[in-house]
């Protein structure tokens, strides 16, 4: 309540089964469905997206950071989702940006249908799952929050992982912290 009463948009998760730190697709997921702030209706950024216009001067900023500095897919489907008309099609690209993964075959496809290109990008990783948490954040900051807060709960249980998992949720949560 602190930080959203000051600006911030604020994601809420426990670390649990649902939502393992050794898998940070998982995390991202959730994080992402759990944003709010005292502007948003409901959970989640949906209705921050369907507010940006595609030749508006801010949605030009979350562009150009997509394609300058995050995966290119991360950039195509973003650039997908401002084109798309059809909306099972645009809800598609707006679940690809909130965790659920698209297939790259169907981002191909929009592409195609949206621009009239071939599309070719590199293979996108789950560890490219951090570009997917920096677009947030970047979109949720020039959409007049003052960032995003994440807090997670339960992290004591990353110590019941076995040896694999655990390095692999204590180098994402090093990720995320930066």
């Amino acid at each position: 309540n602190v930080a959203r009463n000051q600006g911030f948009a604020v994601s809420q998760l426990v670390v649990s089964k649902e939502t393992p730190f050794n898998r940070i697709n998982k995390v991202y997921e959730v994080a992402a469905h759990s944003v709010s702030a005292p502007n948003l209706p409901r959970y989640g950024f949906e209705d921050i997206m369907m507010t940006l216009h595609p030749r508006a001067s801010k949605t030009d900023d979350i562009k150009d950071f997509a394609e300058r500095e995050l995966h290119p897919k991360v950039h195509y489907v973003f650039r997908n989702y401002l084109q798309e008309g059809d909306p099972f099609k645009r809800s598609q690209l707006y679940d690809d940006l909130a965790g659920t993964f698209m297939p790259m075959g169907t981002l191909r496809a929009m592409h195609r249908g949206n621009f009239h290109e071939a599309l070719r990008i590199p293979r996108f990783l789950v560890q490219d799952t951090t570009h997917y948490f920096r677009f947030l954040s970047f979109l949720l900051r020039c959409t007049g929050h003052k960032g995003w807060v994440i807090m997670v709960d339960e992290v004591e249980l990353l110590s019941k992982l076995g040896i694999g998992a655990r390095a692999q949720a204590y180098l994402n949560l090093a990720v995320l912290l930066g």
